[in-house]
């Protein structure tokens, strides 16, 4: 079973300039819609600007989230400077190394923000702008208390394209409570065929690119493989006939929701592939041509390597162990 990688939250101190300065320019490369900064030449450009922002301030912070020492989140927090405005925060730079998602990191960093923001005397309220193509990033700070109070069209234009932000508000005098966390079900299917693993191209914002196996949530009132059968006819167009249980993972998402991810087995004989809904393309791999990708291609890299660990030792369990009675 696939767990989530433990993680340290701490504020950042000029000594850690290289390091804020490699994975801002990692998030300005990848997600140029995300941000209002443009990327540099380099990484080296931005170190100077993160010994700036690093710096010890009564009124300003940036916190980093580390996973086995290294650096793979940040978020900043800030006062407004004008006396009108002093009882505002301002949350900015919010940004996970995409091998690092989907294990709480992001909530982890917004939380430890918002404690951050709490400590300064007379702050009531909290205030950030997300842009539209950061869906899942908007639906973790909603699921954190923080509430959209309106959109500017055109926030942004990059090679021509215009985007919209949203700018959203979390009012600390209401946010006392912690905000409740949910569990969610999700169903993937693993088709093999001639040593080869089915795979897809995410089309959605935050993985988009990325490659995963066929699946999606389980609807209310669904059936465990029902909804593995139904996943894998909408994304690939394959009728699948359920095998097996590769196994259940667990993560904790950005949103910091607990993910129970159910793994089947499945065949589709000689059926052909093609993209459908939520996909941009289909394609096979062998398990070891996926376990050597950088984990910025595979989406969820760090339970998606667990998954493929157990399809590599064909550790896969009978489907009667599952009572589903909801199935057909």
């Amino acid at each position: 079973m696939a767990r989530s990688s433990p993680h340290l939250i701490r504020m950042l101190t000029v000594d850690d300039a290289a390091a804020w300065a490699a994975l801002r320019f990692e998030a300005l490369v990848a997600h140029p819609l995300a941000f209002g900064s443009s990327a540099p030449e380099t990484s080296d450009d931005l170190v100077e600007v993160a010994r700036e922002r690093l710096a010890a301030s009564d009124e300003a912070a940036v916190l980093g989230a580390f996973v086995a020492g290294s650096l793979v989140g940040v978020v900043g927090i800030r006062r407004q400077p004008g006396l009108k405005e002093r009882h505002k925060g301002l949350l900015w730079g919010m940004y996970v190394s995409a091998g690092s998602r989907r294990r709480g990191i992001a909530a982890s960093l917004v939380d430890a923000a918002l404690e951050h923001a709490r400590r300064w005397v007379g702050v009531a309220q909290v205030h950030l702008a997300v842009s539209e193509t950061a869906v899942e990033a908007r639906a973790m700070y909603e699921q954190l208390g923080f509430r959209a109070w309106g959109r500017e069209p055109r926030a942004l234009c990059v090679d021509g394209r215009f985007v919209d932000e949203h700018h959203m508000v979390l009012m600390l005098d209401e946010a006392a409570a912690p905000v409740a966390r949910r569990f969610v079900v999700h169903v993937s299917v693993a088709v093999e065929r001639e040593g080869r693993l089915l795979m897809v191209t995410e089309s959605k914002p935050d993985v988009r690119g990325m490659l995963n196996l066929p699946g999606g949530r389980l609807e209310h009132g669904e059936g465990l493989v029902d909804a593995a059968r139904r996943e894998a006819l909408e994304e690939t167009g394959l009728r699948v006939t359920i095998t097996g249980i590769v196994g259940l993972f667990t993560a904790v998402s950005d949103q910091g929701n607990h993910v129970f991810r159910f793994v089947f087995a499945a065949d589709a004989g000689t059926q052909i592939a093609a993209a459908g809904d939520d996909v941009t393309a289909v394609s096979w791999h062998s398990v070891d041509e996926l376990v050597a990708m950088d984990d910025a291609r595979l989406a969820g890299a760090s339970m998606l390597r667990g998954i493929l660990a157990r399809i590599a030792r064909h550790d896969s369990s009978k489907l009667s162990l599952l009572d589903d009675t909801r199935n057909g």
